[in-house]
């Protein structure tokens, strides 16, 4: 398989395993009743996510070229599990925000602009297709 494919799997691959961090309605009332904490407040911890994930995604273009692709897709998936394993842990809120909200978001946000950086410009020649694939992912 060409290097060209690679890139577009493993770039489906990542935006795949980041993007369950919309699952987390899945999480809401047993983290209500974990915390004691009223669904505003859990809510509050997938709202500051996003805002990570789109920080991540604004700014990500100024730490893409600091490491090579492998590692800076190490270095996130690896934050990234780092971040559920505290929010895991979570015995109150703000466990759960850095682990979940700080984390886990941003690295959502670095790995989903990376891979559709990457593609773009491994693909130009389809990068329509390239990057709507790794979004649909």
């Amino acid at each position: 398989m060409s290097n060209i494919r690679l890139t577009l799997l493993g770039s489906m691959l990542v935006t795949f395993v980041l993007g369950s961090v919309h699952a987390f309605s899945v999480f809401l009332v047993p983290l209500e009743s974990l915390l004691q904490q009223p669904r505003s407040e859990i809510s509050l911890i997938y709202s500051f996510a996003l805002v990570a994930l789109t920080l991540a995604v604004l700014l990500g273009y100024r730490i893409y070229g600091l490491l090579p692709a492998w590692l800076l897709v190490l270095c996130t998936c690896l934050l990234a599990a780092a971040g559920l394993a505290l929010a895991a842990l979570a015995v109150n809120w703000w466990m759960l925000f850095v682990g979940y909200s700080l984390a886990f978001g941003f690295c959502n946000g670095i790995g989903y602009g990376y891979s559709l950086q990457l593609v773009g410009r491994v693909m130009p020649q389809i990068r329509g297709f390239a990057m709507g694939a790794v979004t649909a992912a």
